[in-house]
């Protein structure tokens, strides 16, 4: 007996072959019509659509026969894959390749065998559509003629589970991006990672990366992990010991479905890590490649990277580019306000000084005239302070720099001292500010400073949007294991369209040069990471047209809980 030989190409002939996710499916109606007519059309009681796996052919249509698949090495199909044309064999006992072969001298008694080979769109001879007879019989060229025809009708279905494949996985991968740009929950930070974590499960890789690449050297900037905790952000590695080398060297994507079995078993990053499977593209800013966007796993990945993954990881890669720019923006916009913010703080206090000097007749009696000049330049002068104070403010909290001295504390005497300190604000409008009675004796663990800042925030939007006379309602409210500040007015409410970014930093309804109400943008993201530092949280109840409850929340003392 000779058992076949292996084709030259059988690497990318079995990955093809995996590729069509034919292996071990049920049986189809599709593919069993075509070896019932051809059973019926050559009058022989077998007939197969038979894929020749690594180390056996398994049968996708199997007419007449009773096993689902045999061992590769006994297999008449792996002799029919080795060449473009149908191979047959007439009388198997009288060819010494098949003469003292368990298929002949046993079941299922093969006497005649007539297999023509199967290819995908690429030429991979994936199988055969064969045909079997327990009886020795010729085979003409007209029945070489039909049975090709017939072989072309199993191609065609092959093309359609490919393109059926193909535009399912595409469409499931644009909508996983489009779920991905529509992600606004977060910081910069945690929406990336968020993004890496849900390209791991779709890509079935196990670490996903966005690095940093300068010079000659790999930072991990962004990273997820499916199960070990080996890496962390801010690792670097020298670059020629990573697999992203390669990447740079093409500047596109790059997919390495089986390491071991690739041109690049040799790769240092290889012996070190023995990743297997990779893939990956580079991440482009100004006409240059700045970092990487890379999945990788310990494992092949069985079937190898589709097209369609290849797509995914790209669009992906440019995304991250978009939130890689808009964060590097960020980073030098807080650095320059820090900065500005700083140097002007000086000289405004300096003239704020003076001002008041000037107003209580330090330097001699002012006309009328004068005076208003003069209040009006103080009043400017103080929206000025107050800006860089919330300016400062906000980029300590967001550098984890704003001391938060937490303690144990009546939530009701914040609270109270925040009402009072906005009542002289609210009486230009006639606005009442009303603290519902009996204020809870209720203890938190909080910075009584910080909370009335947050507080004072959320009263002064009270006062600005509501009508004047109105009424601003304050109460505080004990839950089952927090307490909740509620501030409700009679403003206009929030408008739609400004609710999914109302505590991001700068933001504001009306955002045109010609507002009605001041403000700096700055007030409910200040409020929202004071909240945060503390342990808290902050939301809002509002239709548009009916006013608004802006509330903030701490977790209770254990005291207060019993």
């Amino acid at each position: 007996m000779k058992s076949p030989e292996l084709p030259p190409d059988e690497d990318r002939r079995l990955s093809a072959l995996e590729a069509t996710q034919l292996l071990d499916t049920p049986p189809e109606e599709r593919f069993d019509r075509i070896t019932r007519i051809a059973s019926a059309m050559f009058d022989v009681p077998v007939a197969l659509v038979s894929l020749v796996d690594r180390d056996r052919q398994w049968f996708k249509s199997c007419y007449g026969l009773g096993v689902k698949e045999t061992a590769r090495n006994i297999s008449f199909c792996g002799h029919a894959i080795l060449g473009p044309d149908a191979f047959v064999v007439e009388n198997a006992q009288n060819d010494d390749r098949f003469s003292d072969n368990p298929l002949v001298t046993g079941e299922p008694n093969i006497r005649f065998y007539a297999g023509t080979p199967l290819e995908d769109r690429s030429g991979n001879r994936l199988g055969t559509l064969c045909l079997i007879d327990r009886k020795p019989r010729t085979f003409s060229d007209q029945d070489r003629h039909n049975l090709r025809d017939l072989a072309d009708m199993v191609e065609r279905e092959f093309q359609y589970q490919e393109l059926g494949s193909y535009y399912g996985e595409r469409t499931r991968a644009l909508n996983i991006l489009n779920e991905i740009a529509l992600d606004n929950e977060g910081s910069e930070s945690e929406r990336v990672e968020r993004a890496l974590e849900t390209a791991n499960h779709f890509l079935r890789t196990e670490t996903a990366i966005v690095s940093d690449i300068s010079d000659q050297t790999y930072t991990i900037h962004w990273h997820h992990e499916r199960s070990s905790n080996a890496l962390h952000n801010g690792l670097s590695l020298p670059l020629n010991r990573t697999y992203c080398s390669m990447l740079l060297e093409q500047g596109e994507v790059l997919a390495i479905s089986h390491m071991a079995r690739s041109r690049y078993r040799n790769h240092p990053c290889y012996e070190a890590f023995g990743l297997e499977s990779y893939i990956a593209a580079p991440i482009w800013l100004d006409d240059r490649i700045v970092g990487t966007l890379n999945f990788s796993s310990e494992r092949p990945h069985r079937p190898p990277f589709t097209e369609s993954e290849k797509m995914f990881v790209t669009l992906l890669a440019r995304w991250v580019a978009t939130t890689l720019e808009r964060h590097r923006a960020e980073q030098m916009k807080d650095q320059f306000i820090s900065t500005v913010s700083h140097e002007l703080r000086t000289p405004l206090t300096s003239i704020s000084g003076s001002l008041d000097l000037i107003l209580g007749d330090a330097t001699g009696p002012l006309s009328d005239k004068t005076r208003d000049m003069l209040g009006i330049a103080r009043r400017n002068t103080e929206q000025l302070k107050t800006l860089i104070s919330d300016l400062l403010d906000i980029e300590k909290l967001v550098s984890g720099n704003l001391p938060i001295n937490l303690s144990l504390q009546q939530v009701g005497n914040a609270v109270e001292a925040a009402v009072e300190e906005i009542r002289p604000y609210a009486r230009p409008k006639a606005i009442a500010i009303s603290l519902k009675s009996p204020v809870p004796a209720v203890t938190a663990n909080l910075d009584p400073v910080r909370l009335k800042q947050a507080l004072t925030n959320l009263l002064s939007n009270a006062v600005k949007y509501s009508p004047d006379g109105g009424e601003v309602q304050v109460r505080i409210v004990q839950q089952e294991s927090s307490v909740r500040i509620e501030i409700t007015d009679q403003g206009p409410g929030v408008p739609a369209v400004f609710r999914d970014r109302i505590f991001q930093k700068f933001a504001q309804a009306d955002a045109s040069s010609s507002r009605a109400k001041e403000g700096t943008g700055l007030g409910l993201a200040i409020t929202r990471e004071l909240m945060l530092a503390m342990g808290g949280d902050v939301g809002y109840e509002s239709e548009e047209g009916s006013g608004a409850t802006f509330w903030v929340s701490l977790p209770l003392s254990e005291a207060s809980e019993a």
